[in-house]
């Protein structure tokens, strides 16, 4: 009788054993509802959805959470920043950016979203410095070779623009807005020639990009009016009468078009 006794003690004390050894091996489930028990990554994934739909003040709540616990995690900082730059609090979201800049410099889109940011303050050679830098690691689609032309126009930088637009051209010669966009660069450094050759490139192999006969006509225009020449008067008038029987909706050039056209005696 003892001895069955202290088979079933045993027995019991096993079975006790594995029974505590599951309790501890199952995983705490997740509520939503405590964000205390939600995994990082999780939150991360929640708050970036709230994000693309406008969801700020959600979106915000989770990052706050996230942030708590590890204030130096980088998806929820560069989240916040743009966070931040949605709702046009931009100074903060440049300070975020600069933070994250200590640790994570090599990071692209960190270099991206913080000159969109700078752009959208009207810091907008910082902005440049910020987009160029993204390019050099490796961001360098078309949307952000453009970006980086019309920060170049917009700065004036037009000796410094020559050289990045012809690296680029070198690669993507079909690009048509950043080739008119070095024609213009060598018009305001006074290389005339080198303009209306860039812009008779464009006319050869797409003649349909009115911006180009937009271009020459004021290119001619413009040496018009220091040379007095007939023949540069007739190209500027070529050019710009093309333009506007080819343009209907660019109402900034249409205008300065027709405006040329009249002090040339059309």
């Amino acid at each position: 009788m003892k001895k069955i006794f202290l088979v079933l003690l045993t027995t019991l004390v096993m079975l006790s054993c594995t029974h505590k050894n599951n309790v501890i091996d199952t995983p705490v489930p997740e509520d939503i509802n405590d964000l205390r028990t939600v995994e990082t990554a999780t939150l991360i994934s929640l708050a970036e959805d709230h994000f693309s739909k406008k969801e700020y003040p959600q979106c915000g709540e989770l990052l706050q959470a996230v942030l708590k616990r590890e204030p130096g995690n980088y998806k929820a900082g560069l989240l916040k920043g743009r966070l931040l730059t949605a709702l046009s609090e931009y100074d903060e979201a440049i300070q975020i950016f600069k933070g994250l800049l200590r640790s994570f410099s090599h990071k692209y889109e960190l270099h991206y979203y913080m000159g969109r940011t700078y752009e959208l303050r009207q810091l907008y050679s910082q902005a440049l410095a910020r987009h160029l830098k993204s390019y050099e690691l490796g961001n360098n689609n078309k949307f952000i070779a453009e970006k980086i032309t019309d920060l170049y126009m917009r700065n004036q930088k037009y000796s410094d623009s020559i050289t990045f637009f012809h690296d680029y051209l070198a690669d993507h010669p079909d690009n048509n807005y950043i080739r008119y966009n070095l024609a213009m660069s060598y018009f305001y450094t006074n290389n005339y020639n080198n303009a209306v050759d860039q812009l008779k490139l464009i006319k050869r192999y797409d003649p349909e990009y009115s911006l180009a006969y937009y271009g020459a006509g004021f290119v001619y225009y413009n040496i018009f009016k220091r040379s007095k020449s007939d023949s540069h008067r007739n190209e500027s008038v070529s050019n710009l009468k093309h333009y506007l029987e080819a343009e209907k909706n660019d109402s900034y050039h249409l205008s300065r078009a027709r405006r040329m056209l009249n002090e040339l005696g059309y």
